[in-house]
């Protein structure tokens, strides 16, 4: 119980020591403060890499003794006690994983997350949670009305038949993005990626009255994570083709189609495919219109070739400077 005290105390001092980080000294104006600032620097990324590792060290001999006891009453056919050390034991290697997971953010190494994925029906506003590396957001309406460009982000569009916006996709550093419309009808989505490496942000369209369908096909030479957007203007029903083990995070359910998916994959060439369907009665095939967005995300610089349209990619996207350290085991 003692280890479990520490262990909590140890990460509430984490907790402000990080805190105490997050509002940065103003830019230094010579090469004295320049060189001061890079002994800080360092000295609170080894310090912080310190604390990390005895939290950890901590977690793993807490868990280590309840083991020991745990073995120990069985031994002794102590059935009462093995029960309770167990639910013990549970809990502590639930908080070590924490821990590791913690570690493993901070120091650039963590894996892929997909974060704050979500479909608003009739908002025109989206804030998803902060910290992630890129946000990627997108919108659809009914058509037939004005609909103004998303305020923040590297943007594409659609229009209907009738020439008005009426699907968009924004990839930005902003955990908030908002549009405005005239329409009746209309969604807005989107996620964050955390630790997703390098991005290639690709995109395929159909404004072509009635559109049920929009493609990107491209080829990987080594394994990536990809997250597809699908927007369906005037329609209700999306579903994705072309590429295995797609887990649906959002799936379309509404008076406008939009759907977020993301998959794991191997080198090769791949092409995928929304396909869009109407299912309200009364649906003027002039407001249909298809856009998806395809955004490949690798944990090294893999080379990826499109015939597809690209997405410009933020300027700051934190994407990764070097190798990541080595995964810290304790010991």
């Amino acid at each position: 119980m003692r280890r479990m005290i520490l262990a909590v105390l140890v990460a509430a001092s984490l907790s402000v020591v990080t805190f105490a980080d997050e509002t940065p000294p103003a830019a230094p104006a010579s090469p004295e403060a320049v060189e001061a600032q890079k002994k800080h620097d360092s000295a609170i990324k080894e310090a912080r890499e310190k604390l990390y590792k005895a939290i950890i060290a901590a977690d793993q001999q807490y868990v280590a003794d309840l083991k020991a006891a745990l073995k120990a009453a069985m031994l002794n056919q102590d059935i009462d006690s093995a029960r309770a050390l167990d639910d013990q034991m549970k809990a502590a290697e639930a908080i070590l994983k924490r821990d590791q997971a913690a570690f493993d953010t901070a120091s650039g190494q963590g894996r892929f997350a997909l974060v704050g994925a979500t479909a608003k029906q009739g908002a025109t506003s989206l804030s998803l949670p902060p910290g992630a590396s890129v946000y990627i957001y997108g919108m659809a309406t009914g058509g037939a009305r004005d609909c103004r460009r998303f305020e923040d982000g590297s943007v594409v569009s659609v229009k209907d038949g009738s020439g008005y916006l009426s699907a968009q996709l924004a990839v930005t550093s902003r955990p908030e993005n908002q549009f405005s419309t005239d329409c009746v009808a209309y969604v807005i989505g989107g996620c964050g990626v955390s630790n997703g490496g390098s991005l290639t942000a690709l995109y395929g369209a159909n404004e072509a009255p009635g559109a049920s369908s929009a493609s990107v096909d491209f080829t990987l030479d080594g394994p990536a994570t990809v997250v597809v957007v699908g927007l369906a203007s005037g329609q209700q029903a999306i579903s994705f083709d072309g590429v295995p083990d797609l887990h649906i995070d959002v799936p379309a359910n509404g008076s406008e189609a939009m759907a977020i998916a993301h998959a794991d994959l191997a080198p090769g060439k791949y092409t995928i495919r929304e396909l869009t369907v109407a299912l309200l009665p009364g649906q003027d095939a002039i407001n249909q219109a298809d856009l998806m967005g395809v955004f490949i995300f690798s944990a090294g610089a893999i080379d990826v070739s499109s015939r597809s349209s690209k997405i410009a990619i933020p300027e700051n996207f934190a994407a990764p400077r070097g190798p990541a350290p080595e995964r810290y085991e304790g010991g």
